[in-house]
């Protein structure tokens, strides 16, 4: 019961950030029309792990991904 209250948190703040960011960015407006749309595109940036002291390696968001990126601020 517990991870499904965390993951309808995350996914209401998934909501409300998307709806915000609709409002401001036309290109998020015309091309997201749900959350699961947004989830989607987002599930395709991948990270790999090397052993040791490597830093991962991120792939490179596309154009549409670097607008969600910026909106809430976060780090890919």
């Amino acid at each position: 019961m517990f991870v499904l209250f965390i993951a309808l948190a995350i996914l209401v703040r998934v909501k409300s950030n998307l709806k915000e960011a609709k409002k401001k960015n036309m290109i998020v407006r015309n091309r997201l029309k749900t959350y699961k749309q947004l989830l989607f595109r987002m599930s395709t940036i991948t990270k790999v792990s090397f052993t040791g002291k490597y830093k991962p390696i991120y792939s490179k968001p596309t154009k549409l991904q670097e607008e969600i990126i910026k909106k809430p601020g976060v780090e890919p």
